[in-house]
């Protein structure tokens, strides 16, 4: 089938894929640490990733009061930085989508701490299998696909995924592999534009 063939996929960087993991996991600890925005957003600058922060990103570094939806929905974005840790074989096992396994421990003391420097980090990651990791997707992709089915048709979850945890692999597992030819650099605009209707 060739739905299922992926050898002609490619995907963001490694060092993208690492600047963005940065980005989400900075993202997802501000949301309980809103006094620490103005210092992140000039660590941001001068490790020369803040073009990559995305729009929507920006908007809440600098939003004076962030709305508490807004909040909540960032507070998910750790599951996306952990998922691209797992990606670039900093975390070892992604948790099951109906587990409560947590990998947090593991990722944070895998990753520079938030406000070191980023330089030899980036430079060294590499990709797991990209077998792996179409995988996950496509396990993610038909979840959301069975999550929109259920709102439609009015019917009842069956089983025991965690329906956020899973929309946060499939969200960020479609920006890894989605590959701008027309862009000489990966600009954080791209990752508010992740389509997830696949």
């Amino acid at each position: 089938m060739e739905y299922l063939n992926h050898t002609k996929e490619k995907f963001q960087s490694p060092y993208e894929a690492g600047c963005r993991m940065i980005i989400l996991y900075a993202i997802a600890y501000l949301v309980n640490n809103l006094e620490d925005r103005p210092a992140f957003i000039e660590w941001f600058k001068n490790e020369k990733i803040w073009e990559k922060v995305s729009p929507k990103e920006k908007e809440f570094l600098m939003d004076p009061s962030p709305e508490e939806r807004v909040l909540m929905d960032l507070s998910w974005r750790i599951e996306s930085a952990i998922t691209l840790a797992w990606c670039l074989k900093k975390v070892d096992v992604l948790p099951r989508l109906d587990d409560e396994n947590n990998v947090v421990e593991e990722f944070q003391q895998n990753l520079p701490e938030l406000g070191d420097s980023l330089v030899l980090f980036l430079s060294q990651l590499e990709f797991r299998s990209f077998e792996e990791i179409y995988e996950e997707n496509l396990l993610n992709e038909l979840a959301t696909s069975y999550f929109r089915d259920l709102l439609f048709n009015g019917k009842k979850d069956t089983t025991r995924i965690n329906r956020s945890v899973s929309y946060e692999r499939h969200e960020v597992l479609n920006w890894l592999r989605a590959f701008y030819l027309e862009c000489d650099e990966v600009k954080g605009e791209l990752w508010d534009d992740t389509d997830t209707s696949t």
